[in-house]
């Protein structure tokens, strides 16, 4: 068995247009494997410098595999039982801003630079007073990000071309509209000026999301097998299931800049609902239950292809757990129940009907979900 890197396995090196921070199980099982796709399908061309958060976490684990590590899906696709091992190339390094804050700092220096992408958990967004300008680095990720941007407004001289897309996945209600905000307290503690907050606002975005899939994680049951299987001692397997979700509250020009749809990708951009409806968020937090209000409106946003893979799958997670059936039942139940959604009559009843029912999508201590209250079916 060889040890995962890159002299025993084949990396790509791509330009670093991104900033990640946070290295845990969600993120590399979601985002790091939604860029991955990207790049393969769609040509983004993109790969991922990983920022720890805090002063403890994995990024000695990652740097010691060179940053490699495999994807392990689990669960139905198209009524078919997957059980997949991708690696994933796409980090190009991961840095502790804690014993790095130079190299951390001079990420925005880098003029590819283009997005932000982050998941710091619940209490990560948040606004702490006692962080200074000239931390190294401030204790909270809005405080990082601050100090990362006024730098690299000071670095270009306010070309703002050089804005960044900021896309925060932590699970809380308004995630981009929260850390706008904190940002903005920031700016003012430390008297940025007028100058870097005009281009803050112009030349950057920070967009509310929504995310969806189970990450279970390190598969520590299954681990002997698939490094058998791999022929790789990789440490950093993580576990999800096939079904992924990303509702990602941004304009098309955007969207054109993260090409997930032509990836095939389950990544939805929707307009932002400030400009239709004074500032209600709420379609958007609702549509990631995806056809929980407006099931034409969804339907006419996407494919019908992928109308049908998404009711379908979310079928499968979202209600038949719900159903009490023994196990061997309720496996062939789920089996017929997608098999409803080859029907586009079977589609358009189940969005408007079963869906106006509410979802139960709310978080379950230790289930490994982001954004949604259940387990896949036993």
């Amino acid at each position: 068995m060889k040890a995962l890197n890159k002299e025993t396995a084949p990396k790509t090196q791509r330009p670093e247009r991104i900033i990640q921070f946070g290295e845990g199980n969600f993120l590399r099982a979601f985002v790091d494997w939604i860029i991955y796709n990207m790049n393969q399908k769609a040509d983004f061309n993109s790969s991922v410098v990983v920022v720890q958060p805090i002063d403890k976490g994995m990024v000695d684990m990652l740097n010691a595999q060179d940053d490699l590590y495999h994807v392990n899906l689990q669960g139905l696709d198209k009524g078919e039982a997957v059980n997949s091992l991708t690696m994933i190339d796409v980090i190009s390094r991961a840095l502790n801003p804690y014993t790095q804050n130079d190299e951390f700092m001079k990420l925005a220096e880098q003029p590819e630079m283009r997005f932000v992408i982050s998941n710091t958990t619940e209490a990560g967004i948040a606004f702490d007073p006692a962080c200074k300008l000239e931390d190294a680095p401030a204790s909270s990720y809005p405080g990082k990000l601050t100090q990362l941007l006024y730098h690299r407004f000071k670095t270009f001289n306010g070309d703002k071309t050089k804005g960044l897309i900021i896309f925060p996945c932590e699970l809380i209600f308004l995630n981009g509209h929260k850390l706008k905000e904190t940002i903005y307290q920031y700016i003012e503690l430390w008297n940025l000026g007028n100058e870097f907050k005009t281009w803050f606002e112009e030349a950057c975005g920070v967009y509310a999301t929504l995310v969806d899939r189970i990450v279970p994680g390190f598969p520590r049951k299954d681990i002997a097998a698939i490094k058998e299987k791999l022929q790789y001692d990789d440490n950093l397997v993580v576990q999800a299931e096939v079904f992924h979700l990303w509702v990602i509250e941004a304009p098309q020009e955007v969207a054109k800049e993260f090409p997930a749809d032509k990836a095939g990708l389950n990544v939805l951009f929707v307009p932002s609902e400030a400009a239709a409806s004074g500032g209600n968020f709420d379609c958007l937090h609702k549509s990631v239950s995806l056809f929980s209000e407006k099931p034409n409106k969804i339907a006419a946003i996407l494919p019908r292809k992928q109308v049908c893979f998404s009711a379908s799958s979310i079928a499968a997670w979202e209600s038949v757990p719900f159903i009490m059936l023994i196990y061997g039942i309720k496996y062939k139940f789920t089996r017929k129940f997608q098999a409803n959604f080859i029907s586009v009559f079977a589609i358009s009843t189940y969005l408007c009907v079963f869906f106006m029912k509410k979802p139960l999508w709310r978080s379950v201590p230790g289930s490994g979900r982001q954004g949604a209250g259940c387990h896949p079916p036993q």
